[in-house]
């Protein structure tokens, strides 16, 4: 198994590849400073993390055929709309989150 360390938001997590040439990977998260306290916690950093980490470079590649106008602008309302619906699951979850969460708001 092969590792790839990043930090986000202050905590460090590695990729683990599962497989060599396959894309299953496991995010462990390693050194981070506040444990998971609560379910709503977790799918928050795993929301900002899939935001801030996911490349749809390759998937571009393969739905939009070089050229393709109608087909590009549709991949990028999809991507825009995909988007807005993560960033949705993130803002709601903000009032949710440890009082001593560096992102945590009041409702």
């Amino acid at each position: 198994m092969e590792g790839n360390e990043y930090s986000h938001q202050n905590q460090m997590y590695v990729f683990i590849v599962q497989e060599p040439n396959r894309n299953d990977y496991r995010l462990s998260s390693v050194g981070s400073n506040m444990r998971a306290k609560t379910v709503t916690h977790v799918e928050y950093e795993v929301f900002n993390l899939i935001l801030a980490e996911i490349d749809v470079g390759e998937l571009r590649d393969e739905m939009v055929p070089r050229g393709d106008r109608v087909a590009d602008k549709r991949f990028s309302d999809g991507v825009a709309s995909a988007a807005r619906l993560i960033q949705n699951l993130i803002d709601r979850r903000t009032h949710r989150l440890p009082k001593n969460h560096p992102d945590y708001k009041e409702k």
